[in-house]
């Protein structure tokens, strides 16, 4: 199997923790070994893409993507679960700039007041209901989901009390004083750069054939020049002077 992406995708079948399958196959090991061996990149989805009909096997990630894209662009492979066969599609998106990913809904924030949720939801929920039918317990349901979100919004504030504002405002102060160190280091490795390469153009201009020539040389034959080491003909280095005098002149 030749590979020569800029990206390929397919069921490989292939299967190596590394992209989320449940074990290795030596299909997946030889792909693993390739694709660090050529700097290429996998791509897999986040969930199954093999949903078999055995009840002796379980699902797994067969479809992935190989890809040697640029690091300048965004990838995002997500399952599309509409399977018209034993196997669900698998999409990637690439995009230029970075995706957006929305934060899960969550039932408590870290200001939570715990004590109090547990409290609200002990005062409105009814545990005498009757399950009785489908409807009821859809009922039933609706209900309790009503009071505990109900509780954990009540339980929660809105307004940042003092002294995490202080929290927020120090944070942003750090951040902004780090991004001005990075701005003013950069600024600084040019400036530096600029002032090396004007001070290099003055010295080669001012070189003259008498005595500034001279110490040029001679600043040139301070640096040592680096010993090339031998190499036997079994492809090991000559490192004894026994073994450099075995060696073919």
């Amino acid at each position: 199997m030749v590979i020569r992406p800029d990206k390929s995708g397919g069921d490989y079948n292939a299967k190596y923790i590394n992209w989320g399958c449940r074990a290795n196959n030596p299909r997946g090991l030889v792909l693993y070994n390739y694709t660090n061996l050529k700097g290429y990149n996998i791509l897999a989805p986040p969930g199954p893409t093999y949903w078999p009909s055995s009840l002796l096997k379980k699902p797994d990630i067969l479809d992935i993507f190989v890809s040697n894209t640029p690091s300048n662009l965004f990838l995002m492979t997500g399952n599309l679960l509409e399977p018209t066969s034993d196997h669900s599609s698998v999409l990637l998106t690439i995009s230029a700039s970075p995706p957006i990913c929305s934060s899960p809904p969550k039932l408590f924030h870290p200001n939570t007041d715990r004590c109090r949720f547990h409290d609200l939801v002990d005062q409105n929920i009814d545990m005498k209901v009757s399950l009785k039918s489908p409807q009821e317990i859809d009922d039933a349901i609706n209900k309790l989901t009503n009071v505990v979100q109900s509780a954990a919004w009540e339980a929660t504030p809105t307004q940042l009390t003092n002294a995490e504002l202080e929290t927020f405002f120090n944070a942003l102060a750090y951040h902004h004083i780090n991004k001005t160190l990075i701005v003013w280091l950069t600024l600084k490795k040019e400036i530096l750069a600029k002032h090396k390469n004007h001070l290099q153009v003055n010295y080669l201009t001012n070189v003259s054939p008498n005595k500034s020539l001279w110490d040029a040389t001679k600043k040139s034959l301070k640096n040592a020049v680096p010993n090339t080491p031998l190499v036997k003909s079994d492809g090991r280095f000559a490192s004894s002077d026994a073994d450099k005098a075995e060696l073919p002149t």
